[in-house]
């Protein structure tokens, strides 16, 4: 990623510590759809061929794995201030979060927080709940400001609230980086709201891309979803899947999900464990060169934590 933070709402803002005319946080100014928070939706926004071309105002649905790191790193003593210790970068920093509505002393925690609620918003806003492989917002000037009574889709975009899709970007892979994030959080935080997303996400996919003969199948498109109206009164038809499983669905999606809502403090313990991009769970060194120390790490955990794994066991 490259550049700085702007803010194109009422009030401008950044949270990179890079520079004002090099950005990549976005705030959408906002807006319809509910549940995105009183900052609208941050988002990671992208410079067509690099740090000083045209900011294109969308997010891949990969992009979501970047709330984890920056709550991991904040569960390490990282990041209570932007700017790398270097004064004039913090100075930046401070200025981009005030316009973008937040406190100048805003943590990566605190950032984390918002882009995780709006890769949340990606799901939660589709009439299927899952999202789509790319989402676009209302400063992309894909879609003019809508009245009230303006249509949900527009020339081949789907419009719900700040979040605009594509055709050729509605589908939904089962894709883990979402999931990632919110386990991070979850463990991080031990605030609900990243267990309870994880929740409906599950239910989405359990009702749109589970297949009876077994497995689970990629969406065409997140757009549209089986209702009783659709047009002419009749059932609207169910979403069109993809012939495909992704191998990355067994190997990262479902395995987050289930570290996700374990109560099991001893299972794979963030101080103990880093998951490499596969999911992989490696044992934490103490040091470079050092030995590994995750099954010790792992039996302080549960010392630390024996009543509640007693409980747990019925001991």
């Amino acid at each position: 990623m490259k550049g700085s933070v702007q803010d194109h709402s009422s009030a401008a803002g950044a949270v990179a510590a890079a520079g004002d005319s090099d950005d990549e946080y976005e705030d959408s100014g906002g807006g319809g759809g509910g549940g995105g928070g009183a900052l609208g939706l941050l988002y990671v926004a992208e410079r067509e061929t690099g740090i000083n071309s045209k900011v294109v105002h969308k997010m891949d649905h990969l992009v979501c794995f970047l709330p984890g790191v920056l709550a991991l790193g904040h569960s390490e003593g990282l990041g209570a201030r932007w700017g790398g210790g270097n004064r004039a970068r913090e100075w930046q920093a401070m200025r981009a979060l005030q316009r973008l509505g937040m406190s100048q002393h805003a943590s990566h925690l605190d950032v984390a927080r918002e882009l995780a609620r709006t890769c949340v918003q990606m799901y939660a806003r589709t009439p299927t709940g899952l999202a789509p492989e790319i989402a676009h917002f209302p400063l992309s000037g894909l879609v003019k400001k809508r009245g009230s009574g303006a249509p949900a889709s527009v020339g081949g975009i789907a419009v719900f609230g700040d979040v605009l899709i594509k055709d050729k970007d509605a589908h939904n892979l089962l894709r883990p980086e979402t999931v990632e994030s919110l386990l991070v959080l979850w463990r991080v935080t031990g605030e609900a709201e990243w267990r309870d997303a994880g929740w409906r996400m599950w239910q989405a996919w359990e009702r749109h891309a589970r297949v009876a003969s077994g497995g689970y199948a990629s969406l065409k498109s997140v757009t549209a979803a089986a209702s009783a109206g659709g047009a002419g009164g009749k059932p609207a038809p169910a979403p069109v899947r993809i012939d495909k499983q992704e191998s990355f669905f067994l190997g990262e999606t479902l395995k987050y999900l289930y570290l996700l809502f374990s109560d099991d403090p001893a299972l794979l313990p963030l101080p103990c464990f880093v998951f490499n991009t596969e999911a992989h769970p490696l044992p934490r060194r103490s040091e470079p060169g050092g030995a590994a120390e995750g099954g010790a790490c792992v039996e302080q955990v549960v010392r630390e934590n024996i009543e509640t794994l007693a409980a747990q066991h019925g001991l």
